[in-house]
C-alpha cells in the first residue's frame, strides 16, 4: 500500500537520512565536547547542514525561538566568543 506523504513530512524523512552522514563529525564534536548531549549533537548537525531555524524547530517539533535559545546555549557550550559564527565553526570542525 502506499503512503501518501505530504512535502512536510518527504523533508523530514530526507533530513533523518541526510543526518546519518554526519555521524563522524558528531564522534568528533562528542570527543572534543564531551559535555554535548545527543540533542546538542544533533543540532549541531543540522547547522552545519545549513537547515533553517524554521525546518530545525520542525525537526525537533519545537519553536523557533527554542532553536534559537538552544543555539545560544551550544555557543557556551562551545566556549565560542559571542562574535564567532556557530555554522563556520561547525563547518571548519
Amino acid at each position: 500500500r502506499k503512503e501518501n506523504l505530504s512535502m512536510e513530512e518527504l523533508r523530514l524523512r530526507t533530513i533523518e537520512q541526510e543526518i546519518h552522514k554526519f555521524d563522524d563529525f558528531k564522534k568528533r564534536l562528542s570527543k572534543a565536547y564531551p559535555d554535548l548531549t545527543a540533542y546538542n549533537l544533533n543540532h549541531a548537525a543540522l547547522i552545519r547542514m545549513n537547515l533553517s531555524t524554521k525546518e530545525t524547530a520542525r525537526y525537533f517539533n519545537v519553536t523557533p525561538s527554542s532553536i534559537q535559545r538552544a543555539r545560544v546555549r551550544l555557543k557556551k557550550k562551545l566556549n565560542l566568543p559571542s562574535g564567532e559564527s556557530l555554522f563556520n565553526f561547525l563547518l571548519h570542525f
